[in-house]
């Protein structure tokens, strides 16, 4: 693993998670079948201050190892530590923290910082005294890393006066930041914002926003980003939770405990796709154990999400939680990881082996699709290719279909001789399965030193 880049977050203290340090790496994956076409370049129209980077190559895949590009303070907060993305293109990281490495967020407020990893320049987006949820579903980048969308209660663009939740739309760049949606009464929660290509995004609410929501459940809406556009996606009683929306803004992905179809009787959570028209509502699960976390293809063809049932006959019997991909037609579902040991999903165990269940609804998740459907990256303790003898909460990544190689990204050879182990956690992909991001409480590299509690941004190539 050649480190490339690195952004460190010094002091991130833990408050339910039985460790007090992280660093955040980016590693390119080396996997056999993988797409190595041109990244996606979605396209969408909509601030913060900026630093430039130092050093080395930040977007390249080869180089040597730059010094830290930033170092300051930061704090964990309300129950979930500090999240971060890539883009599709794997060109940007967006990531939430409450630190001040700019001097503009003297408050120590929660807020979104950018790095762009080919000039190095980091960012932050968003300003104010409360600007958005910490939860990381609550925001979204867009394939080309160019704009994120969130949720904010803050009047940040002057049309939010009764400051209600409301969805915004900023450019990693430093353009202006706008208020997409025009909610002005409680929304009972406007949650999971996600974006497209084509600048349609999706949100839940429970408000009645144009008029088909009399019974107040959660549902699906869509919107345009100039704020056009608005309509009710999902009908009826769903109560929807954590979206994800295909970047070319066909199909949204959802759970739901409802039973739409009359085959969800123990009214447990189940994965549903639902055209963006509000046509083809399909459930791809269909089981007594909850099935949760969605992640669709770029295309929307299909679906990964963790379960502890046993969905392909027979393969998942001991009932550890474990990745699935669907098509999103409902016409199959493979089981990718297979675990004699807890695997992704609610038993993340961050940085222990312990089993403690954690809510993986609150972070990233502990595992992810990449956008061209090919790859899946997971964290688990399980030792699936013989180079995880101890047991280590590590990342591994596997064809989305269920054949082929799964691959240890953290393993002997592409640490550091001097790591203490090749544990990490909550990945996310970029889009053709060659870039992975994800966290980690130990020290990975030799050039780390003095690390103390502390929260690091990598890039990394991984062969």
């Amino acid at each position: 693993m050649t480190i490339i880049g690195i952004l460190h977050l010094e002091h991130l203290s833990m408050k339910s998670v039985n460790c007090t340090s992280f660093w955040l790496l980016v590693s390119a994956l080396a996997l056999s079948g993988c797409d190595n076409s041109a990244p996606f370049t979605g396209a969408t129209s909509g601030g913060g201050g900026s630093s430039g980077g130092a050093g080395g190559n930040p977007g390249g895949g080869s180089g040597g190892v730059t010094e830290p590009l930033l170092q300051f303070d930061t704090d964990y907060l309300n129950g979930d530590f500090v999240a971060g993305r890539i883009s599709g293109d794997g060109s940007t990281l967006v990531w939430v923290d409450t630190a001040d490495p700019l001097g503009t967020n003297p408050n120590g407020r929660t807020q979104l910082f950018a790095k762009n990893l080919i000039s190095g320049a980091v960012r932050q987006i968003t300003l104010g005294s409360e600007t958005f949820s910490y939860a990381t579903r609550e925001w979204d980048i867009t394939n080309n890393g160019d704009f994120v969308v969130f949720v904010s209660r803050q009047d940040i663009a002057g049309l939010n006066p009764n400051l209600q939740d409301n969805v915004f739309l900023a450019s990693t760049s430093g353009a202006a930041t706008t208020q997409v949606t025009r909610i002005d009464a409680s929304a009972n929660s406007v949650r999971h914002p996600q974006i497209a290509d084509n600048g349609v995004i999706v949100f839940s609410s429970a408000a009645d926003l144009t008029g088909d929501n009399l019974t107040g459940a959660t549902q699906i809406f869509s919107i345009n980003s100039d704020g056009s556009g608005l309509a009710q996606v999902t009908t009826g009683q769903l109560d929807v939770d954590d979206l994800a929306l295909a970047a070319n803004g066909s199909k949204v992905a959802f759970t739901s405990f409802r039973d739409p179809f009359g085959t969800n009787i123990p009214s447990t959570d189940e994965i549903f796709v639902i055209d963006i028209d509000g046509s083809n509502l399909t459930q791809l699960t269909e089981t007594d154990q909850d099935s949760e976390i969605p992640r669709i293809s770029d295309d929307g063809s299909s679906v990964a999400f963790v379960s502890s049932a046993d969905h392909a006959a027979g393969l998942n019997t001991d009932g550890n939680s474990e990745v699935f991909v669907a098509a999103s037609d409902g016409s199959s579902i493979v089981q990718v990881s297979n675990s004699a040991t807890r695997s992704s999903g609610r038993y993340t165990g961050i940085g222990t082996n312990s089993t403690t269940p954690t809510n993986p609804l609150t972070g990233p998740g502990s595992f992810d699709l990449s956008g061209d459907g090919s790859t899946v990256v997971y964290g688990s303790r399980a030792d699936h290719t013989g180079d995880n003898p101890n047991g280590y909460h590590t990342i591994f990544a596997a064809p989305a279909d269920g054949t082929g190689v799964t691959i240890q990204v953290l393993r002997e050879g592409t640490v550091a001789l001097s790591a203490p182990n090749f544990r990490g956690d909550r990945p996310s992909v970029n889009n053709d399965g060659t870039a992975v991001m994800f966290i980690s409480q130990y020290n990975l590299t030799s050039f780390d030193q003095n690390v103390g509690d502390s929260f690091r941004i990598y890039t990394s190539d991984v062969e």
